[in-house]
């Protein structure tokens, strides 16, 4: 099937989009995948793989009638690419941030009760011996 230039601009630009998509999933990915341990972003990458699989299969189907293209998969990279080096790094600093806010604030909670749980048991202590003082 011969498509005119105009079409082949338009699937560029709309695979270009695609790429995008396809940068942020990576970033959204490895981004979650680097607040956990070693083997933890190991998974987080190999998931990447087969997600952006069904990126490309279902843009194929929806952009280009289901005809892969060099146009599919040159846009794709080159949005990417522009993803990358636009918005990627700051997108994929914020997603770590994002994930590593609750395990902060648990720390800081737990180490606050632990210290509240010494402050109470000196309080009731120090009573107790004020206690007794006081019946003898």
């Amino acid at each position: 099937m011969e498509w005119t230039g105009q079409q082949q601009i338009l699937f560029l630009l709309q695979s270009m989009c695609l790429g995008v998509v396809q940068g942020v999933l990576f970033n959204i990915v490895t981004g979650i995948g680097r607040s956990f341990s070693q083997s933890r972003r190991v998974m987080w990458d190999v998931l990447f793989g087969p997600l952006t699989a069904i990126i490309t299969f279902c843009g194929a189907l929806i952009i280009m009638d289901g005809q892969l293209h060099p146009l599919l998969l040159g846009g794709s990279v080159i949005g990417m690419l522009l993803e990358h080096l636009t918005i990627g790094h700051w997108l994929s600093a914020l997603i770590v941030v994002i994930c590593r806010v609750p395990r902060i604030l648990i720390r800081f909670a737990s180490a606050f009760c632990f210290r509240l749980g010494h402050f109470w048991r000196g309080s009731v202590q120090t009573w107790r011996k004020k206690l007794k003082k006081q019946r003898k």
